[in-house]
């Protein structure tokens, strides 16, 4: 998103009610020229793609067009505040931030014991929700309160009460902390690296499990930390491919965050997240039916989400989470012409949440699309996906990804015909492997595959001896279980068998699924 665009996709992100509520609060709180900031709300709405020199052409020779910087700034400030007037959150956190600056406010006038009510009420709150950090900062202004009042009844309760109660909200705060900084360390390599390909590559994970945190007890900790302490060892499991011990995980923090219903209601990106991890590993490990059963539980749930709290993130949340994992599961399934048709819905949603899927997202949605078509046949349309992929700019994010697509682009382009670019494209890609760290053995054995076999058209005879040379190489070499995982991203063994039999790839892939759940 360009840095002028952010207005724009403000506005737009507003429900209707939100938009009307902008037009009553604009027209509060603004004196002089009160309609320029609707004028120019109104004008930005109407536009598709946001430019910036139609709004100064419609407006040419007004002080709005003259001074269009700094109004925008003054509009994006008067937008957030009418949100933040007309409650544009409806999350229980916000009320507790709304007391406790009520509380500062009565405090600094003076009127302590008010000031205490709107505390004990933010409190209330605090605790039901486990609001650590709020409650922190609530024992703080508790402790001002009886300094300032000279109460010594209160100044006891701190001494006996609060600080016992503000030492125990810290030391949980201190823990979620180092919880965020391990989820953050291993979302890190996540994003690289995704499942790991060497031993290598587990010791990275290992390290970042050995904190004191992730050895002890869990049911010994708060709630908050036993939904990250599950997390992480869900996501190291899922990572080393520990079927067991991942959905033991996974399934243990969504039954802590169905324990706790007024918790997910007020936060339900937190759960469909999670759910959405769950789903991940039921699709990956061919668990169908749980699979399944669980897409219907997580629709019954956001069905039932009010629509006044489905935000913008939520909605994106909730697509990210629908869509790749349909894809993914009908992909696995080989049921590519069913793939197909949620496609056309999944490029529909990306008009509307493109721009707000984060680039994790963004790389496997692209993948999933070029997979479906290439599953179908439609090799244009795939590689119109592929070329997508490939140009965008993903950084060090999903490196695995950004690898095989390079890989399987060989294959589509093998398919296509092309095959004059088959050892430019086999020189880049080794290049780029290199670069990342990503030669493990798989990438070598095919690069020297398609060097020699896939750069030019094979007879039938031909086709067959080399194939089928291939495919026996596949099989020896996927009995490793890091190199096993490379199957996780394309089906190598069934594109290969797929050149030597009467099947189409799908077909096989088909086969291959009834076969893993008869």
């Amino acid at each position: 998103m360009k840095k002028s665009d952010h207005l724009f996709h403000l506005i737009k992100s507003l429900s209707r009610s939100e938009k009307r509520c902008f037009k009553i609060f604009a027209s509060r709180h603004t004196i002089g020229d009160e309609n320029q900031y609707v004028k120019l709300f109104d004008a930005i709405d109407k536009q598709s793609a946001y430019d910036e020199k139609l709004i100064i052409k419609k407006f040419k020779g007004t002080k709005l067009a003259n001074n269009l910087s700094s109004v925008k700034v003054q509009l994006d400030n008067l937008i957030l505040k009418s949100l933040r007037q007309f409650k544009g959150t409806t999350k229980k956190m916000y009320d507790v931030r709304e007391l406790m600056d009520y509380a500062d406010i009565l405090y600094e006038k003076g009127l302590l014991e008010h000031s205490l009510k709107k505390l004990e009420k933010a409190k209330k709150i605090a605790l039901e929700y486990e609001f650590y950090i709020a409650l922190d900062e609530i024992s703080i202004l508790e402790r001002e309160i009886a300094h300032k009042s000279s109460n010594f009844d209160a100044l006891q309760k701190f001494d006996h009460e609060t600080f016992y109660q503000a030492r125990h909200y810290r030391k949980v705060n201190n823990d979620l902390a180092e919880y965020e900084l391990l989820a953050t360390r291993l979302h890190m390599l996540l994003l690289r690296h995704n499942r790991t390909r060497s031993k290598v590559g587990k010791e990275r994970y290992d390290e970042i499990m050995q904190h004191p945190l992730l050895q002890g007890n869990p049911a010994e900790q708060e709630f908050a930390c036993q939904v990250e302490y599950h997390a992480l060892w869900g996501t190291y499991y899922f990572l080393l491919g520990n079927g067991k011990q991942c959905k033991e995980h996974r399934e243990k923090v969504v039954t802590l965050l169905e324990s706790r219903p007024h918790i997910i209601h007020d936060n339900p990106k937190l759960y469909i997240s999670h759910m959405r991890s769950l789903m991940i590993f039921l699709g990956s490990n061919r668990l169908y039916e749980e699979f399944d059963a669980q897409v219907q539980k997580i629709k019954q749930f956001i069905d039932a989400i009010p629509e006044g709290k489905k935000s913008t993130n939520l909605q994106t949340e909730i697509y990210t989470t629908i869509y790749n994992a349909k894809l993914d599961i009908d992909l696995d399934r080989g049921l590519f012409e069913s793939a197909h048709e949620f496609a056309e819905e999944v490029k529909e949603g990306m008009k509307h949440f493109d721009y707000l899927i984060n680039t994790d997202g963004q790389a496997v949605l692209y993948y999933n699309l070029f997979y479906v078509s290439f599953g179908n046949g439609n090799f244009h349309e795939a590689l119109a996906w592929m070329n997508t992929l490939l140009n965008q700019s993903f950084g060090e994010v999903r490196i695995d990804i950004q690898c095989f697509a390079r890989l399987v682009n060989i294959v589509l382009h093998h398919e296509l015909g092309n095959y004059d670019l088959i050892d430019y494209l086999v020189k880049s890609t080794a290049r780029f492997l290199t670069k990342k760290e990503r030669k493990f053995r798989f990438e070598e054995l095919f690069l020297k595959f398609a060097r020699t076999s896939l750069n030019h058209e094979l007879s039938k005879p031909e086709q067959e001896v080399v194939f089928n040379a291939f495919t026996d190489e596949l099989r020896v070499l996927f009995s490793d279980r890091f190199e096993e995982k490379a199957l996780q991203y394309f089906d190598f063994i069934s594109w290969a068998e797929s050149k030597v039999s009467n099947k189409s790839f799908s077909a096989l892939m088909k086969e291959k699924s009834k076969k893993t759940t008869s």
